[in-house]
């Protein structure tokens, strides 16, 4: 075959010489092929092609590789750069750095129970009750009230009145001249008694509450008549609309005149405006006399209602 493809020999050389190359450079080929896959032995002692140092290669031997296949002069694996030994391994591009550890597969995954200090009381420390919190109890003297009549208003605004009326200041004449006037009979619309009582106190003229005694005499024995006939007495008229100002009338007259008003008529007054009073806030259980006279209860609840606030008039008075 040869002499039918090259004339000459110097033809057939360079063609056995570059056969060779190839062969050799795929021997080289198939030792890093199998190197990759596990197949290289680690003998460097033998180039025998029996298999007796684990090596199964007949090919040529490569230049400045071992007649053990896939190994260095030294011994050392071709296909693996030389690595430092105390330097870790590549840790996996998916591992989360954060996550701790797995652990060992041997490992207990119970705690261990924890051993009390030997020196520890294992008594627990007794717990500090605290002392009851105590509420002082209510007072059963209730509000102090001043023993001595006159009560409301005078005491603290006596001297600044007298001294606008001794004065003549326009608004203590003109006050003057106005109870002056009912006392002499003038009917004037919206006077109350009250206003002759303060006049009284104020100048020490009697006729000022005789006036004012004989207003509330009138108003109290009226309501009575009206119990006594089995009918409703003014003061409930419009849901107690006017209680403030009638009741309040009767308590005013009462703690300004008083050295003037009789035994007899101090009880009747009380206990009529005792009546009224609990009347407003005992709606379902109103009473004039023996009968029952309940009524709506209007605004009893409502501070913002002008009623209430005549139901406070008459309560405070």
């Amino acid at each position: 075959m040869w002499e039918k493809s090259y004339s000459d020999t110097g033809a057939q050389g360079g063609y056995i010489e570059r056969m060779s190359t190839a062969i050799q450079r795929l021997g080289v080929l198939l030792i890093a092929t199998c190197a990759a896959a596990g197949c290289v032995g680690t003998s460097s002692s033998s180039t025998d092609s029996s298999g007796s140092d684990g090596h199964y290669y007949t090919g040529p031997v490569v230049p400045g590789v071992d007649a053990g296949m896939g190994e260095t002069p030294d011994g050392s694996d071709p296909t693996t750069p030389d690595s430092d030994p105390s330097t870790p391994p590549p840790s996996s591009p998916d591992a989360d750095p954060t996550m701790p550890p797995p652990p060992s597969p041997d490992a207990d995954p119970t705690p261990p129970p924890t051993t009390p200090s030997p020196d520890a009381d294992p008594t627990p420390p007794p717990t500090t009750t605290p002392p009851p919190t105590t509420t002082p109890p209510p007072s059963s003297s209730g509000p102090a009230y001043p023993t001595q009549h006159p009560r409301i208003y005078l005491t603290p605004n006596r001297a600044r009145l007298t001294a606008a009326l001794s004065a003549h200041t326009a608004a203590a004449t003109k006050f003057q001249q106005k109870v002056d006037a009912w006392v002499g009979g003038s009917d004037i619309w919206g006077f109350h008694a009250w206003n002759a009582a303060l006049l009284g106190q104020l100048t020490g003229s009697p006729v000022y509450c005789t006036k004012a005694i004989a207003a509330v005499e009138q108003q109290v024995s009226t309501a009575e008549a009206a119990i006594a006939a089995g009918q409703t007495p003014v003061v409930a008229n419009d849901s107690y609309l006017d209680v403030g100002e009638l009741i309040g009338d009767v308590a005013l007259v009462y703690d300004w005149c008083l050295p003037s008003i009789t035994t007899s008529q101090r009880a009747r007054w009380i206990a009529y405006a005792n009546q009224a009073v609990w009347n407003v806030w005992h709606y379902h259980e109103a009473r004039w006399g023996t009968r029952t006279v309940a009524w709506s209860g209007w605004s009893i609840d409502n501070p913002s209602n002008n009623y209430y606030y005549s139901f406070l008039r008459a309560t405070m008075l």
